[in-house]
């Protein structure tokens, strides 16, 4: 009974959203975060090319039930004239909401942790986001937190 009662009480200590795979829920692998802030909602992102510091120029955040990536204007033109955006795409950065994401990863390249998502966009057609975080691993952590978040409000 005692022994019982002591299991029972350890579940109840335990971290209520740990989810249902244990530890394979919690690690990322290649990523030692060791202070994320679970808080956070926006992040500086780099979008267009593996980047170094100091060139964060986009932010991924979460409002309003929508994950939007804004990109600096003049960050978009260059990579229009580098040729990574089409010279005649408008880009739309209202964002998307959780019914929309297809599928969500990451991998690491180093020193880059590299997000991408597949969704399917306002027409319906199926767009590969990417984006990366350099060697940010607290960022990455709380991002992958912060992205969960929001696919678990999708319905409520």
């Amino acid at each position: 009974m005692k022994l019982a009662l002591g299991f029972l009480l350890l579940l109840a200590a335990a971290p209520v959203n740990a989810g249902n795979l244990g530890a394979a829920d919690q690690v990322m692998f290649g990523v030692d975060a060791k202070n994320p802030d679970y808080t956070q909602t926006s992040f500086n992102v780099h979008v267009g090319h593996m980047a170094g510091m100091g060139t964060d120029k986009s932010v991924a955040s979460f409002s309003e039930g929508r994950f939007r990536i804004v990109t600096q204007p003049s960050w978009s033109d260059k990579l229009r004239a580098k040729g990574r955006i089409d010279k005649d795409a408008v880009l739309d950065e209202t964002g998307i909401t959780p019914s929309q994401v297809i599928s969500f990863d990451y991998h690491v390249q180093a020193p880059n942790i590299v997000y991408t998502l597949l969704y399917r966009d306002s027409s319906g057609k199926v767009q590969l986001a990417s984006w990366n975080f350099l060697w940010a691993e607290d960022q990455v952590k709380a991002f992958k937190h912060a992205f969960l978040s929001w696919m678990s409000s999708a319905g409520r």
